[in-house]
This record gives structure tokens, C-alpha cells and sequence, in this order.
């Protein structure tokens, strides 16, 4: 069975970020941590997004490879195609890179705004 994980920070340590109750060195530690995470998980979703497009694109091709009056077809199906795959990615990419800097971010500027240019991700 296929699970989708949504990447986000951990509440505790959110919260501690926040609330400005680790130091300094843990803040850069975490920003670490969260850069290399995202870096990981951004392979994988590029390499997740190659295949989703070829897929897309030979199911393309099938389909139009079948259609009789393929001029007029054309234009619509690169359009819906080129709207399924930016809504595919986009929300992908959201769910494994973005929320975790997004979090991070939003914490960091929360908690420690005189470092927040420093270590944002």
C-alpha cells in the first residue's frame, strides 16, 4: 500500500524554536538537520517527478496517437497535461521540501528574529 508522508518539524521542537528556549548552536544545529533533510527528500522528488512526467508523457502520446483530428485535440490535451503535471509537482514538492522550511522559517523569525536572516533555510 502506497503512504504519503508529509515532511513537517517536529511539534516540540517547533514550539521550543518559538518560544526562543534552545540556543543558539541548537537553533544552527536544527538548521542543519532540516537542510540536509530537505536536500535528501529533494532527490527523491525529483527523481518521483522525472518518472510522474514520463508517465503523463506516454500516456500522452497513447491517447493522441489515437485521436483522428489531432489539430484540434492538440492544444487541449498539452494544456490539461501541462495543468495536471504543475498541480502534481507543485503539490508534491509542498509536502516534501516545502512545509519543513516553511515551519522552520516561521519559527525561527518567531523566536529569534535577530537571526532569522543568519539561518533561514
Amino acid at each position: 500500500m502506497a503512504v504519503i508522508h508529509i515532511r513537517t518539524l517536529n511539534d516540540n521542537l517547533k514550539e521550543q524554536i518559538e518560544t526562543g528556549k534552545l540556543s543558539e548552536e541548537k537553533v544552527a544545529m536544527v538548521r542543519e538537520n532540516v537542510r540536509a533533510g530537505n536536500k535528501t527528500a529533494l532527490i527523491g522528488y525529483i527523481v518521483a517527478s522525472c518518472i510522474i512526467v514520463a508517465i503523463i508523457g506516454i500516456c500522452g502520446y497513447q491517447i493522441l496517437s489515437h485521436t483522428p483530428n489531432l489539430q484540434e485535440e492538440l492544444p487541449k490535451y498539452l494544456i490539461g497535461g501541462g495543468v495536471l503535471i504543475a498541480v502534481i509537482l507543485g503539490t508534491g514538492y509542498l509536502i516534501t521540501v516545502g512545509l519543513m522550511k516553511i515551519e522552520f522559517n516561521k519559527a525561527l523569525k518567531e523566536g529569534y528574529p535577530h537571526l532569522y536572516k543568519q539561518l533561514k533555510v
